[in-house]
């Protein structure tokens, strides 16, 4: 599922600032408000509506102008949550038609129009329902190594994030944030966990979410344009694929080569009395019992029955690992929601192989 969370837009208007104050009052009644002036001497307000879709308004009274800008959700335009992203072109120009409303209404200004908003935030959300959220922690965990290694800012902001299961005794991950550059923050999350914590009806499944929350600068630099009404959502699944998805696709890839790179040393000429160990320590670097099945076929000069007791004691080390490790983990059939990441959230349609026989392979497919 893609679509659109989260946005702020902003509209230039004639109004003054006063007029335009009062027209908030009179449709949000007792909204509070807060205002500040800036080095160029223009004034600023902000309204928190907390109201429908509408989280707050602000205004700015510049020399040259006044402008109106609205935070808003698409979601709850349309339906009481945000549990689920807005995917739908006809209910995307609704809600964005019922801001538009709202901005004629408290600046008397009827000739505002939709073309002329533009964005300065906005969040593009991609979500699918998986069958067990911990079961994603091994290759969450690498995606996350991916981006620290390549947007390494001890400055920017990344944060990862546990919950406890009483039932099982143990801590299992619920995604992480990191600002990947500025102006574009990744989200990687259980939306489900997230949701059930501000609900009092509670949910149940199992929801990934990948959300990039982008800014002025980065959404006219992806999209080479910031005017809603030239950003449909095929628009923005098409360039968020070419712009975005690609450069993860290969930042994971890249992630998931090194690891087996350090995998290969470790187990080069391996003792067998020491396997189950070795593959105990070495968890952090394996992301599916699929390949370290491959580099111990490899690296080992023994039989085909005695590498096949190898690999049988490296599923026991590691289906040990899972049972007892905190956070929760799945060591198994990562490679398959490896296949399903990569083309549902990045957006990348790509094929991924691996066999006890063979290196795990990507071969993109034709769009």
């Amino acid at each position: 599922m893609f679509g659109v969370d989260r946005a702020e837009v902003w509209v230039r208007v004639d109004a003054d600032v006063e007029l335009i104050a009062l027209g908030i009052q009179k449709k949000f009644p007792g909204v509070a408000s807060s205002g500040k002036k800036d080095k160029t001497g223009s004034y600023s307000y902000t309204f928190k509506i907390e109201q429908e879709n509408i989280n707050q308004i602000k205004v700015k009274d510049k020399i040259y102008c006044r402008k109106v800008g609205v935070d808003f959700s698409y979601p709850r335009g349309i339906r009481k949550t945000n549990l689920y992203p807005l995917d739908d072109e006809i209910e995307k120009f609704l809600v964005e038609e019922k801001i538009v409303q709202v901005v004629r209404e408290i600046t008397l200004e009827q000739e505002v129009d939709r073309k002329n908003f533009t964005y300065s935030l906005l969040e593009i959300c991609i979500q699918e329902e998986i069958k067990g959220f911990y079961k994603y922690n091994n290759l969450i965990n690498f995606f996350y190594k991916a981006l620290i290694r390549k947007f390494n800012n001890p400055l920017m902001e990344q944060s990862q994030f546990n919950n406890y299961d009483q039932v099982t005794d143990r801590f299992y991950q619920t995604g992480f944030t990191f600002l990947g550059e500025r102006g574009w923050k990744i989200r990687l999350y259980s939306k489900l966990h997230e949701h059930n914590k501000k609900h009092k009806e509670k949910e149940k499944s199992a929801l990934l979410r990948l959300e990039h929350q982008l800014t002025t600068n980065r959404i006219n630099n992806i999209f080479k344009t910031t005017k809603i009404a030239e950003l449909p959502l095929e628009v923005l699944k098409e360039e968020i694929s070419k712009k975005i998805g690609l450069l993860l696709f290969e930042l994971l890839k890249d992630e998931i080569s090194r690891s087996e790179m350090i995998l290969e040393k470790h187990l080069k000429n391996f003792n067998s009395r020491d396997l189950k160990g070795l593959i105990k320590d070495l968890q952090e670097w394996i992301l599916d019992e699929k390949i370290i099945g491959y580099i111990i076929q490899q690296n080992s000069s023994k039989s085909d029955r005695q590498k096949g007791r190898y690999r049988a004691m490296v599923k026991e080390s590691l289906e040990e690992s899972q049972t007892r490790a905190s956070p929760r983990r799945d060591n198994f059939n990562n490679l398959e929601r490896l296949e399903l990441f990569i083309n549902k959230f990045l957006l990348v349609k790509c094929e991924v192989k691996a066999k006890y026989t063979e290196h795990l392979t990507f071969r993109l497919l034709k769009t």
